[in-house]
């Protein structure tokens, strides 16, 4: 399951649960697109991954696709993911690098990724990041 969702201000919540099927892609990308388009100017995305293992192959296209599309609109992304290493590391440091924008990165320490999104926040933004941030599971 993925949600998308916009609560607060320029700043909009992805969240990437296990298990995701090409049509959870296939809705992401669509919902990110109709926030990107209906925003005047930048937003700031933030992703949670933390719950994922890996992306099926298939999804890579889609995903590369919305990145390099929506880059212009881009202030900030950013995408937290459970582990350094591993498979879905390997597929979101691709696809990161792919899209071209050096204001897109990845973490796997929620409180680096917080610093790194705040710069671009306001308050309100900041402490919204901090309650989505704050519903991601502690690493074992």
């Amino acid at each position: 399951m993925i949600t998308v969702e916009n609560k607060c201000g320029r700043l909009l919540e992805v969240s990437i649960g296990q298990d995701i099927s090409q049509q959870d892609v296939g809705e992401m990308v669509q919902a990110v697109r109709l926030h990107a388009l209906a925003t005047k100017g930048t937003f700031v995305l933030v992703a949670t991954l933390d719950r994922t293992s890996a992306f099926a192959p298939e999804a890579n296209e889609p995903l590369l696709q919305m990145l390099v599309r929506d880059n212009p609109k881009i202030d900030r992304s950013g995408y937290l993911l459970r582990a350094r290493y591993g498979s879905l590391a390997l597929q979101v440091d691709r696809l990161v690098r792919s899209a071209g924008n050096p204001n897109r990165r990845w973490f796997d320490d929620a409180g680096e990724l917080a610093a790194w999104l705040r710069e671009a926040l306001d308050v309100t933004e900041r402490q919204r990041l901090s309650v989505f941030l704050g519903q991601v599971a502690p690493r074992a």
